[in-house]
Order: C-alpha cells, then sequence, then structure tokens
C-alpha cells in the first residue's frame, strides 16, 4: 500500500473520529529508537575527540534493545578538494567497516555528512563537492539493504539561506535517485535543523522514501551550558531540570548583556514549573509543531539529535530526557540520543557502564 493512500486512511479515520490532521499520529517512520556514535568519525580525525569506534560498541547498543544507530561522518575531511572531489579509499573502507559491524548487529544505520563547514560558509564554492561527494556515497553503496539511510547534510546554517538550501537539497536527492532511486533519503531544513526549520522545506515532487528530521536541544542554556566551545554567553552552570530552582541562578555577566538570556533566566528563577522556560511548555510546543508538519505534509520525521553536557548534573540530565522521549513517544516521533560516548554521551568508555539514570527505565531499552 502506498503511502499517500495510508495517509489517506489515516485523514479519513481521524475525520470520523472527530480528530483534526494535527492530532493524528507521525507517518509511518522505518527507523526505530537509536543512538548517534558521536565524537568519532565526525571528528577531523578519528580518535582526535576522544573516541575510536569499535565492534563492541554495537554489542552494547544492540543488547541495550536500541534499534538503530546514527554515524556522523566529516567526509569533507577525507576528499579531494578539488574535481572530482574522490573519496580517499582507506576511509571509505573504515565506513563500510563501521556500517558493517552495525548492520550484523541487525542494527539500522543512518549516515550523514556533519561539519561540512566550508560549504555553510562557501555555498557557490563547495555545492559541486557536495553533490560529487553523494554521488559517490550512492554509487559506493548501490547494493546495502534498506537498513542503511542517508541524512544529506546535518543542521545546514550560516551562509546557506532557506532558499539557498532548498535548492541544493532538492538537487541532491535528484542527482542521488539518478542512481539509486530506491534508498531512503533523510531531509532536514534551514536555518539549523531544529524544529521550526521544517516548515522551510521544499518538498520534492515525489516524496516517497523521503523522511524529515530535526534536532531537539531545549532549553539550549540548560543542556549546553558551560560548553566550551560555546560563547561566554553560554557559561553559566549550575541550571537544573526542571526550574524554577531552590535557590536562584545568577548568570554570568556576557549572559545579563544579552537581552533574551537575561530574560530567560528571570523567568527560570521565578516562573512555576507549567510555565518555566526550563518546563513542559517549550518542550511541548516545539515537539508538537514537528508533530503537526509531518501530520499536514504526510513525511515521517526523526528527532535524529537530543542530549544534554555530561557536566550537568544526573538528576537533571535524566529529568529532560526522559520527558523528551515521553513526549516524543506520546507524539510517535522516533529518536536518536546524542550520544553513546563523549561529551553528551550515556556509556562511559572508562568504566564500561551505561548511565542508568539515562537511559535504564527511563528509555525503556533492556
Amino acid at each position: 500500500m502506498s503511502k499517500m493512500i495510508l495517509f489517506t486512511l489515516f485523514t479519513l479515520l481521524a475525520f470520523l473520529s472527530g480528530c483534526s490532521i494535527n492530532q493524528m499520529m507521525t507517518p509511518f517512520m522505518p527507523i526505530g529508537k537509536g543512538i548517534n556514535i558521536a565524537c568519532a568519525l565526525e571528528a577531523p580525525q578519528e580518535g582526535d575527540w576522544g573516541v575510536m569506534i569499535e565492534d563492541w560498541f554495537f554489542d552494547e547498543i544492540a543488547e541495550r534493545g536500541f534499534e538503530s544507530v546514527r554515524i556522523p561522518i566529516r567526509w569533507s575531511a577525507h576528499s579531494q578538494h578539488t574535481p572530482p572531489y574522490d573519496i580517499d579509499h582507506i576511509f571509505m573502507l573504515r565506513v563500510e567497516e563501521v556500517i558493517q559491524q552495525a548492520l550484523d548487529r541487525g542494527l539500522k544505520v543512518v549516515i550523514n555528512m556533519h561539519h561540512f563547514e566550508e560549504l555553510m560558509a562557501d555555498p557557490d564554492g563547495y555545492t559541486q563537492k557536495f553533490y560529487s561527494l553523494w554521488e559517490q556515497m550512492t554509487a559506493r553503496f548501490l547494493n546495502y539493504p534498506d537498513a542503511l539511510f542517508f541524512e544529506l547534510l546535518n543542521e545546514p546554517e550560516g551562509n546557506l539561506t532557506v532558499d539557498y538550501w532548498n535548492a541544493i537539497q532538492l538537487e541532491a536527492i535528484r542527482r542521488i535517485r539518478a542512481i539509486d532511486n530506491d534508498r531512503w533519503v533523510i531531509i532536514t531544513g534551514a536555518q539549523g535543523g531544529l524544529s521550526d526549520s521544517l516548515y522551510t522545506i521544499q518538498l520534492p515532487v515525489d516524496t516517497d522514501r523521503i523522511i524529515a528530521t530535526f534536532h531537539f536541544y531545549e532549553p539550549y542554556l540548560f543542556t549546553h551550558q558551560g560548553a566550551s566551545w560555546l560563547g561566554p554567553e553560554f557559561q553559566t552552570t549550575g541550571i537544573q531540570w526542571p526550574g524554577p530552582p531552590e535557590n536562584a541562578v545568577i548568570p554570568v555577566e556576557a549572559a545579563q548583556e544579552i537581552e533574551a538570556f537575561a530574560q530567560w533566566f528571570e523567568q527560570y528563577n521565578t516562573l512555576p514549573y507549567t510555565h518555566n522556560p526550563a518546563g513542559p511548555k517549550p518542550i511541548t510546543q516545539e515537539l508538537r509543531k514537528a508533530r503537526d508538519w509531518s501530520g499536514q505534509t504526510g513525511i515521517p520525521i526523526l528527532m535524529g539529535e537530543f542530549g544534554t553536557y555530561n557536566i550537568i548534573d544526573e538528576t537533571s540530565r535524566a529529568n529532560w530526557t526522559h520527558f523528551v522521549y515521553q513526549k516524543a513517544q506520546e507524539y510517535a516521533i522516533p529518536s536518536m540520543i546524542w550520544g553513546f560516548a563523549g561529551t553528551f554521551g550515556v556509556y562511559d568508555l572508562e568504566t564500561n557502564e551505561w548511565n542508568e539514570a539515562m537511559i535504564g527505565s527511563l528509555l525503556g531499552v533492556k
């Protein structure tokens, strides 16, 4: 049965039951609950950020009940800078090895193009390389099973404006389909790939085997507090979830100087849980917005990333993860936590233990 027929039936059922389309569950999604293998192949070189992917990672992931993995990859760092932009043969073999390790454990695999910073800074100069990389990957993985998914680009931003990115994304889909017409392709929106960006996506005429992804880290001042790679305005720590805190959190000076940030902290310190910016309302609103877009378009959606920086207190991390995951489940949005190891990791590579408060009963995996 085609996706459009299924969507029509769902719409009819919703009408007969007195529900609007926006209240329906999202369309069928072939990717189950997943986890990102972060800080490895998207680093400039594997190992630079403290993670080298090993075979046993996938044993652990599969045994815990995860059904899929997302493997962020920095292809741009392992390919020629001039035409024909050939991907390094040794690196390609390494990617194939990692994909096969996951497939051998019965996991579905999402590979993407991560940290293509040159494209976001200079689209005119790097669009042809973007196309070439995807054409090479599509040809290379032509005979791989349906369990391998292509995600076109992680969080398009910078000079990739909405119009510019839509044109590039549509052409990339066309080129992939010219080689492999059956591969699931995951698209996203500019700028930033968040839930709002879903509404900026220009869909291809043929939406068969198309999935849209968005990332979720709200509230950012909580999930990324103290992140060394961000600016001084993000260096306020001790922010708990949910708010309000028992004792007021005083933001760093750089945050106080930004009106929106100062207002956020004032509301965080004073508003009750139901209306707190570190409470259920903003999370529910954003996830409902994503669900509604999926219901309106008939395109399956994936929350491809959600997570918290590991310097945050464990109780707050667990509270936030539990709430976001359960709300996504309520809206039938599959999700992939960021990530297995690294700065947002839920697995400790030193002790070889899962963070049980994060993923034990919270995510319902065994």
